[in-house]
């Protein structure tokens, strides 16, 4: 997450709440796992517990510009 500090701060003193960010995520940032055999099709492997990859390097940033409460439980 990258945005101003009072921002940043503010969505802070909310963890363990569900919230909505709104932002920008740059385009070529997303980076599939896996293998593409054909049209949208992948191989990959589980997303759980295979012991493949590292979770920190696919991590998405988005340049937040704000958030909103949202809707639902947050698992703690």
């Amino acid at each position: 997450m990258n945005g101003k500090k009072d921002l940043i701060r503010e969505i802070d003193a909310h963890k363990g709440s569900v919230i909505v960010l709104t932002g920008l995520v740059k385009e070529g940032q997303f980076v599939q796992d896996g293998v593409g055999i054909g049209g949208r099709v992948r191989i990959a492997p589980p997303a759980t517990g295979g012991g493949f990859g590292n979770p920190i390097a696919n991590q998405l940033m988005i340049d937040v510009e704000g958030w909103r409460p949202g809707t639902g439980e947050c698992p703690r």
